[in-house]
C-alpha cells in the first residue's frame, strides 16, 4: 500500500491565515487594508483589492498605500470579463501599463465571485519569479467581502427602515395635530386609524379601545344602518361624500360636517379604505346664521322705514281731523269718546312708527368711556321703584376690574331695561334674575348677561325673536319691537346679543361688547376675579 506523502506547511502562511481570520471577522474598509498588509508582508509582495461593477473597477484597498499605479490597472480589470480562474502572469507576459509596480516580475490575478453582491479581484505582484499558493487567503477575502456587502446592504436597509419609521411617526404627529376628528376603516368595517382629536372630542374614545374594533361597535351612538350605508356608498362609487349631522351628546345641540374620502392602497384599483373626517361647525353655523339674520333685519328695517314715512302723513291728517271734530262735540258724549279712542290709537301708531324708524336707522349717539357695571346698577336702581319688581330677587355676579367700554350709557340703559322687563314677563313677576358680568377673549370683549328662571323660549322661535313685530306676548301686551331695537343699539356699538334658552328652566340673554381698555386703571381686586353679591330683594 502506498503511503500518503505529507506536504510541509510554511509556518509564515499559517501565521498569515491566522491573522487574516481575526482581521476579517468584522470586515470594513480599514480591515481590508490591514489584511492586504498581512498578505503583502507574508509573501513579500504588493497587493490590491478591486471591486467590479457595471460602472467599472474600484480600488477598495492596497498595500503599500502609496507608490502603486492602481489607477492604470483598473481599466484593464474592468474589461476582463473572461477572468474566471486565477491567473499567474510572468515577467514576459506583463505589460508596463498593467502593473501595480514597475519592478514587479510576477502578477497573480485572483477573481472572487461574490454571488449577488458582484465580483472582486485580488491582485498580488512580486519582484520574485514565483508566488506561494494564496487560495486560502483568497477564500477568506471572498467570504469577508460577501459579509461586508451583506453588512452594507443591511445598513442601507436599516437606514431606509429608520427613515420610513420617521416618516410614519411624522405622519402620525401630523394626523394627531389636525383640529378635526379622523378615523379610517377597512373593507371589513374595522377601524385601522384613530387620531388624537377622536380621543379628546365630544364623544372621545381612547385609541387602544378603537383600533381593530368594528366601527359600529365603537360609534354605537350612530345608527348602524345609516353609517354602513354611507361607507358602502364610498366603497362602491369611489367618490368623496359630505354629510352634516346634529348631535346632542354633550347636552347641547352641536353640528358636525363629515367628509368620507375613498383611499386606495398602492397597486390596487378598488377602494380599500375609507377616511372619515369630522369637523365641528357649530360656531361657523351660528356665525353664518347671525350674518344671515343681520342681513334680514337690515332689509326689514329699510322696508319699515319706507312704509313708516308713508304712514306718518295720513296719521297726521287723522290726528288733525280728530282734533277738529272734538271741538264740535259735547264733552262726555259718545262722539267725544270715539274721538278720544281715535287719538289714543293714532298716538300708538306714531309710537310704533318712531320705534321702527329707530330700529331701521338708529340715530348716532355720543360715546365715551363707560363702566358698564355702573350702568347696570343705574338700570337696577331705576327698576327698583317699579311695582312689578317688588317680588323679584336680583342676584349680582360681577367681576373686579371690568374693562371700560366705548359706548353711550343712556342707550345701554334702554337695552338693559328692555331685557330686564322681558325677564320679568317670562317669570310672571316672581322669580330670580341673575345679572352677570365677564371678561371675554382675553380682555378684548366684555359680556353682560340677564339670566331669568322663566318659562323659556322654544328653540324654533330663537331665530325670530329679533325680527320686528315678532312677540310671544298676548295681544295688546307688546309691539314686538323691543328686542329689535335692542339688537340695533347693540349692533351700532359693534356688539351682538346671544340667547340661550331652555323650556321650563329659563333664558340667558348675553350682550357682548368690544372693550376699550384705558391706559390707567385703579384695580379694586384681582382682574377677572368674581365678586358675587348676596341675594337682594329689589
Amino acid at each position: 500500500m502506498a503511503r500518503r506523502k505529507n506536504t510541509p506547511v510554511d509556518s509564515r502562511i499559517t501565521e498569515m491565515l491566522s491573522r487574516l481570520g481575526k482581521l476579517l471577522s468584522n470586515p470594513g474598509a480599514e480591515q481590508f487594508g490591514e489584511a492586504l498588509a498581512v498578505i503583502g508582508e507574508g509573501v513579500g509582495a504588493s497587493c490590491a483589492l478591486f471591486t467590479l461593477s457595471a460602472e467599472g473597477a474600484r480600488l477598495l484597498a492596497a498595500h503599500p498605500r502609496s507608490g502603486l499605479a492602481a489607477d492604470r490597472l483598473a481599466p484593464a480589470l474592468a474589461s476582463s470579463d473572461q477572468l474566471s480562474e486565477p491567473r499567474l502572469l510572468s515577467e514576459g507576459e506583463l505589460l508596463p501599463d498593467r502593473k501595480l509596480a514597475a519592478s514587479s516580475r510576477t502578477q497573480l490575478l485572483w477573481p472572487l465571485d461574490l454571488g449577488d453582491s458582484g465580483r472582486a479581484v485580488l491582485v498580488v505582484e512580486s519582484e520574485q519569479l514565483s508566488l506561494p499558493s494564496l487560495a486560502a487567503a483568497a477564500q477568506l477575502l471572498r467570504i469577508a467581502l460577501k459579509l461586508h456587502a451583506a453588512l452594507q446592504e443591511n445598513s442601507v436597509r436599516e437606514a431606509q427602515l429608520q427613515d420610513l419609521e420617521s416618516q410614519q411617526e411624522l405622519m402620525g404627529h401630523i394626523v394627531d395635530a389636525l383640529p378635526v376628528g379622523l378615523y379610517v376603516v377597512d373593507k371589513n368595517y374595522n377601524i385601522v386609524a384613530w387620531n388624537r382629536k377622536r380621543e379628546t372630542g365630544t364623544q372621545g374614545v381612547a385609541r387602544e379601545d378603537a383600533i381593530g374594533k368594528s366601527v359600529f361597535e365603537v360609534l354605537y351612538r350612530q345608527p348602524s344602518a345609516r353609517l354602513k350605508g354611507e361607507l358602502e356608498e364610498v366603497f362602491e362609487n369611489d367618490e368623496i361624500r359630505h354629510y352634516e349631522v346634529e348631535s346632542t351628546a354633550s347636552g347641547e345641540p352641536r353640528f358636525y360636517r363629515l367628509t368620507k374620502v375613498p383611499m386606495h392602497l398602492a397597486g390596487t384599483n378598488a377602494v380599500t379604505h375609507v377616511i372619515t373626517v369630522g369637523e365641528d361647525v357649530t360656531e361657523q353655523k351660528r356665525i353664518s346664521e347671525r350674518i344671515s339674520h343681520a342681513e334680514k333685519l337690515a332689509s326689514l328695517g329699510q322696508m319699515a322705514a319706507g312704509v313708516m314715512h308713508e304712514i306718518n302723513n295720513p296719521l297726521a291728517t287723522i290726528a288733525a281731523s280728530a282734533e277738529a271734530l272734538s271741538e264740535t262735540c259735547e264733552p262726555h258724549s259718545e262722539e267725544a269718546e270715539f274721538i278720544s279712542m281715535i287719538d289714543t290709537e293714532v298716538d300708538r301708531c306714531k309710537r310704533i312708527a318712531r320705534d321702527l324708524l329707530a330700529f331701521s336707522r338708529p340715530p348716532p349717539s355720543e360715546k365715551g368711556p363707560v363702566d358698564v357695571q355702573e350702568t347696570v346698577e343705574e338700570t337696577l336702581t331705576l327698576l327698583r321703584h317699579h311695582d312689578r319688581f317688588k317680588k323679584l330677587t336680583v342676584q349680582r355676579e360681577y367681576v373686579y376690574d371690568l374693562p371700560l367700554i366705548w359706548a353711550n350709557s343712556e342707550r345701554l340703559i334702554q337695552v338693559f331695561v328692555a331685557l330686564a322687563l322681558n325677564a320679568l314677563d317670562a317669570m310672571e313677576d316672581d322669580g330670580e334674575l341673575r345679572v352677570r358680568s365677564e371678561v371675554l377673549d382675553d380682555g378684548k370683549m366684555i359680556g353682560i348677561s340677564f339670566i331669568d328662571t322663566g318659562c323659556g323660549i322654544p328653540a324654533s322661535d330663537l331665530n325670530q325673536i329679533f325680527e320686528p313685530f315678532y312677540t310671544s306676548k298676548p295681544p295688546g301686551k307688546g309691539t314686538g319691537l323691543g328686542l329689535s331695537i335692542c339688537y340695533g343699539i347693540i349692533a351700532e356699538h359693534g356688539g351682538r346679543i346671544e340667547v340661550d334658552s331652555t323650556i321650563g328652566v329659563g333664558s340667558n340673554f348675553r350682550i357682548v361688547l368690544p372693550a376699550d381698555i384705558p391706559t390707567e386703571t385703579t384695580p379694586t381686586g384681582a382682574p377677572g376675579e368674581s365678586k358675587t353679591g348676596g341675594q337682594e330683594l329689589a
